[in-house]
């Protein structure tokens, strides 16, 4: 070939750990699990653990829990944040906020406390929310103002939920992570080609039939005092195949949370419990896709919202590579998608960017397609791309302070830099016998 394979930086979770909790069935060290060839089982029981991209602290010095009203404010956050956590003492609060590290919270506090509590944590980089809840509303509304956290002053559970909802929908929305590499694939960022050579992997496995059985036990610990989500999971192993994977990934509630924040911290062993869940969806938008009339060029947009300088890396790479390390929820409706991006400049240290891909449906690498007809909740715009699909950044325009447009397309099957990245994968993969008990890769 003429070409040297490019040399992949050290990921903070090595090649060699992606085989060992696929397969480690001696030293049962990192999952207990019974794997035939092609074949995923898993069988240790899991710990609880944070499954969304947000967590909710409430604060009130007044917090009982055997009190009727406090139950039934906890059951309405509880169909929107599974993990809550309450406290009645500010230091505690602070120092539980200040050890969060892999997502946002959102902060439920008394009158009592807002004003000795709110400018102390304000501008904490974890912190995306806060929820004032008060008998005497007209007391903060006016000190709130010099808060742009502060979501407003609130007497009522129902009001705080609607507010709630649309902002961890955006937090939801703006979590996506992205990997990108230079034009020069010499040298590969080390999460780019670690979640590439986690998704030939899954996609190409088949899983026996307790697979669904064991992620709905797993899910069932992690949602043990959540009732909503419990009678939606007790729904998924009843009624799986009565609706389409797309639909049950487009359903609000946990497969889509759980698949995306695991895509999105990289947790290897959740993403393997629900591989058989997202090689179901990646195999249905093929389905979708090949329905596509293939000579007509589509572009979609997404808004997003990104820290300063997880967007230099973006601008820095011009003609690289850049891939969404998830499924893509994209829109043919521009405004919308820019609206997404404006929503970024209300917050400080970030940067909305709007994405315009343009893609060719006649590459068949790049799986997407029109999802209203089988979505949960349909949108006439909404086109949905496989988990980590590949694109060239082609340009980058500056739209107005602070938003910028990023213009991608799709790469091709004769991509240079990409074929170089395949045969990479498939030389990394061959190092290790351990790969062969996986069973043969598809040509």
């Amino acid at each position: 070939m003429g070409q040297c394979m490019p040399k992949c930086l050290k990921p903070s979770i090595s090649l060699e750990s992606i085989i060992t909790v696929v397969e480690d069935r001696a030293t049962q060290t990192i999952v207990s699990s019974i794997i035939s060839p092609r074949t995923l089982s898993f069988t240790r029981p899991w710990r609880v653990r944070i499954v969304q991209n947000f967590e909710l602290l409430w604060l009130d010095s007044n917090i009982d829990e055997l009190d009727p009203d406090f139950k039934y404010s906890l059951a309405q956050l509880r169909r929107i944040v599974n993990s809550i956590h309450t406290f009645t003492n500010p230091d505690s609060c602070v120092n539980f906020l200040n050890e969060i590290k892999n997502e946002k919270a959102f902060l439920l506090i008394s009158g009592r406390f807002c004003q000795s509590v709110i400018p102390v944590i304000h501008d904490a980089a974890q912190l995306d929310s806060i929820y004032i809840f008060c008998e005497n509303k007209s007391k903060y509304e006016q000190w709130a103002l010099d808060w742009t956290k502060i979501k407003g002053v609130f007497t009522q559970i129902e009001t705080i939920c609607d507010a709630l909802k649309q902002d961890t929908q955006q937090c939801n929305y703006d979590s996506v992570s992205i990997s990108v590499t230079s034009k020069n694939v010499d040298r590969l960022e080390p999460s780019f080609m670690y979640t590439q050579l986690l998704k030939e992997i899954l996609l190409d496995m088949e899983y026996d039939d307790t697979a669904k059985t064991e992620l709905v036990e797993f899910c069932r610990e992690q949602f043990h005092d959540n009732p909503h989500e419990l009678q939606i999971i007790d729904e998924f192993q009843r009624d799986y195949h009565v609706h389409t994977p797309i639909w049950w990934y487009t359903c609000e509630c946990f497969t889509y949370q759980l698949l995306n924040r695991a895509l999105r911290i990289q947790d290897v062993e959740i993403i393997i419990k629900m591989g058989f869940f997202l090689r179901d969806v990646h195999r249905h938008l093929e389905e979708l896709h090949s329905e596509i009339d293939p000579s007509i060029f589509i572009t979609v947009y997404r808004g997003k919202s990104m820290p300063i300088a997880d967007f230099d890396e973006i601008k820095n790479r011009k003609d690289g590579l850049l891939a969404f390390n998830t499924f893509l929820s994209t829109s043919l409706n521009e405004e919308v998608s820019l609206q997404f991006a404006k929503k970024s400049l209300k917050k400080a240290g970030t940067i909305g960017v709007l994405f315009q891909i343009t893609v060719d449906p006649s590459v068949p690498s790049t799986p997407f397609a029109p999802i209203r007809a089988v979505s949960a909740i349909p949108s006439e715009d909404e086109i949905l791309f496989s988990m980590h699909t590949v694109f060239r950044i082609a340009e980058i325009k500056q739209i107005e302070e602070r938003l910028w447009r990023v213009e991608l397309t799709s790469t091709t099957d004769d991509d240079q830099d990409l074929k170089r990245l395949t045969e990479y994968m498939r030389e990394e993969k061959s190092k290790s016998t351990k790969w062969e008990q996986l069973g043969p890769c598809k040509e």
